[in-house]
């Protein structure tokens, strides 16, 4: 009875937990300072490069550049990963996986009894 309750205190633990984070956004001052910080990066990127890197500049400027910018998208959108969108976790999915497991092994447990255990089953006399 005591592993029960355990069980259950942790599962609600890491209910609360899953809760603030779905809960607590990033604030929308440290997204735009980001953005700034990452647009001012950028532009003087090519400052620092073109002596050594010449000509390529542009280019390794705007791979650098996309990197950057494609790091922080991917940040904003992994922000809240419960949901109904195609890249959220897939709970469901992993919800169902283990109610079938958990009931496999109920299944498993109940069918590998002792034949004594199964004659004192109150739920198999009629």
């Amino acid at each position: 009875m005591t592993a029960c309750l355990d069980s259950l205190n942790g599962l609600v633990d890491s209910l609360g937990g899953c809760e603030r984070i779905l809960k607590t956004p990033m604030p929308m001052a440290y997204s735009i300072h980001l953005k700034q910080l990452l647009m001012l990066y950028c532009l003087a990127l090519p400052f620092q490069m073109v002596a050594s890197v010449g000509w390529a500049t542009p280019f390794l400027v705007g791979l650098i550049s996309f990197a950057v910018f494609g790091i922080e998208e991917i940040g904003i959108e992994i922000e809240n990963p419960f949901g109904c969108d195609p890249n959220d976790l897939p709970l469901d999915l992993i919800c169902h996986t283990m109610a079938q497991n958990i009931e496999d092994l109920i299944s498993l447990a109940s069918s590998s009894k002792p034949s004594w255990q199964k004659a004192l089953d109150p739920s198999r006399r009629s």
